[in-house]
């Protein structure tokens, strides 16, 4: 299809923009010279591409692929955060090549990093690897095979001639693949298609309201689900502004997320929990009287496991600067169902649950007035559209009634196709059935959770949960209560899972210290904080910063922690 036609900017894309080719060129005719993207540097430094600009950019990268890839074949991406990936992304949609975000190797950290994209490059047959001069240099640090492709700096790319064809894809076509994080496996190459793309985008203005006046603001790496599809795509789709910054800037310096929100004022945000608990306690009272995050609409807090006392102290830090405690919602999604699946409405705030632990560990949800003792579960809102959710027995397959704990199962248009060259892994992560009913293919997430009132509440991961004297506990309790037991530990740098012992399964915890706060009473912080869950710890490793074994996008990788425990590779200080 053409853009002719398209004169006036909608709030929703007309039904005729189906894929998201359609829609990058729907917004540079109609929206082009709105500011698209912005990028700080050093969280400061402002660069800004229109609608317009940001299509001639990707004209000129699909021109160049043109001559080195055929539609259907590979492209890694590999970028710092900033306008050239998104000039890539789109770049090679308008290819018809499949684009494979990854994140570029830390020099300081080759030994975890650059496996990663070994995994990336070979599964995914990459055959061209986009990139910007400032990154040349890693091609030293790549895994082999990755010279056999073709390198093309996209920053130094000629115009693209103007009657350059573009692709012209149908909703059931490949967008991209999505590698997942890998937090319990190897990652694997999610298919997203265009249709569920779109209908992603789309359901993620159920509740939100979306306007096209609005701003993002995200540090979320554009390689990252959450961070590409809401962070970048759901401003094009509704055509607003999003103002990025880099990731390595929100860890060196919280309060850049918050200026940025000032500075331009931001209306919606995404962040894992530990970026609040982050801002809470690193943003200095000098840096919050120049914030003002009064037109915060929605700042959404999922991806990782959510807590209620990081909530509690950046509403109490913050909502002096304006930020209201309405704005901070609970949302769920993963790679595999292309994004979102859950989220809380607008406005309403973070809700909770707060319930009997003791009922929990026999997978029943008990409410229970709050209490040291009592548990807090994050209410990750309800699913929209045609999204189904089921609770069912991981064991015996059977659908579970609402308020009892099993695997999270989903269907919908937003669920993937599939793993990428995976076929037994599509299989069976795609194709489960429910004892007792045909008919409809469902997603094992892997994940733990059970529904209240339509409402998703999740606990854990099915492949992590530890069953001690058979009980079961939740790794992410450990390790958060560890956390705050001493001040050399860490924050989320703590890995909490079982190992065979004498007596069966045992507690081992593997912890990040600072090293100048240790002393004396480090390990019975520790044992004390693990008693409270009615455990005792076989094993304590304390280890040095940054050595615990971490996905790309920051998800503890509790498996590999166990593996390098027992065939002691760990370092220990």
């Amino acid at each position: 299809m053409t853009a002719t036609g398209w004169r006036h900017a909608q709030h929703h894309p007309p039904s005729e923009v189906r894929t998201l080719v359609d829609l990058f060129r729907y917004r540079a005719e109609v929206s082009g010279s709105k500011p698209a993207y912005t990028y700080l540097t050093g969280g400061e430094f402002a660069e800004t591409w229109t609608f317009a600009e940001l299509d001639q950019r990707a004209r000129a990268v699909a021109a160049a692929l043109r001559e080195t890839a055929a539609p259907g074949e590979r492209a890694l991406l590999l970028f710092p955060q900033g306008l050239h990936y998104m000039a890539a992304f789109v770049g090679c949609l308008y290819a018809g090549v499949y684009a494979v975000p990854a994140p570029t190797p830390d020099p300081n950290r080759l030994a975890r990093t650059v496996p990663r994209l070994r995994t990336l490059t070979d599964d995914a047959g990459v055959v061209v690897i986009l990139t910007e001069t400032a990154l040349s240099g890693a091609r030293e640090h790549l895994p082999e095979g990755a010279d056999k492709a073709v390198w093309i700096e996209t920053d130094t790319l000629p115009a693209a001639p103007a009657d350059l064809p573009i692709f012209e894809a149908s909703p059931d076509d490949i967008a991209y693949l999505q590698y997942t994080s890998g937090s319990t496996s190897s990652p694997r190459g999610v298919v997203m298609n265009h249709r569920g793309m779109m209908h992603n985008l789309k359901d993620f203005n159920e509740n939100w309201r979306h306007q096209p006046d609005d701003v993002m603001v995200t540090w979320l790496p554009g390689y990252h689900d959450m961070g590409l599809l809401y962070g970048l795509l759901v401003p094009a789709f509704f055509g607003f502004h999003s103002v990025v910054l880099s990731p390595l800037d929100f860890i060196r310096k919280p309060g850049s997320w918050l200026r940025a929100m000032t500075r331009f004022g931001g209306t919606h945000t995404s962040a894992p929990n530990f970026a609040y608990g982050m801002c809470a306690l690193k943003v200095t009272p000098e840096e919050r009287a120049n914030l003002d995050l009064s037109s915060m609409k929605v700042a959404m807090n999922a991806a990782e496991p959510i807590r209620r006392d990081t909530e509690t102290a950046f509403i109490e830090a913050f909502g002096p600067c304006g930020f209201g405690d309405g704005a901070l919602v609970h949302g769920y999604g993963m790679s595999e169902t292309t994004c979102q699946v859950t989220k809380e409405d607008r406005g309403q705030g973070g809700q909770w649950l707060c319930i009997d632990p003791e009922a929990y560990t026999d997978d029943r949800v008990q409410d229970v007035p709050p209490s040291p003792t009592s548990r807090w579960i994050a209410n990750c809102g309800i699913p929209t559209s045609d999204t189904q959710i089921r609770i069912v027995n991981p064991d015996t397959l059977e659908a579970l009634d609402e308020r009892r704990v099993g695997e999270v199962w989903i269907a919908g248009t937003n669920v993937a196709k599939g793993y990428w060259n995976n076929p037994e892994a599509t299989t069976r992560g795609f194709g489960a059935q429910i004892a007792g009913q045909s008919g409809t293919n469902w997603l094992r997430t892997g994940d733990l959770g059970f529904i209240d009132q339509r409402a998703l509440f999740i606990s854990g991961r099915l492949k992590e949960m530890l069953i001690i004297r058979g009980q079961n506990h939740y790794p992410q309790d450990v390790e958060w209560t560890i956390q705050n037991a001493h001040p050399a530990f860490r924050p989320n740098c703590a890995a909490a899972f079982s190992t065979e012992g004498h007596e069966g399964e045992e507690l081992v915890l593997v912890a990040e210290i600072y090293p100048d706060k240790v002393d004396h009473k480090v390990f019975d912080a520790a044992r004390a904080a693990v008693a409270e869950h009615g455990l005792s710890l076989r094993s304590i490793l304390l280890i040095p910063p940054r050595t615990l074994p971490k996905t790309s996008s920051g998800k503890i990788q509790r498996r590999k922690a166990r593996s390098l425990f027992e065939a002691g590779k760990l370092s220990v200080v």
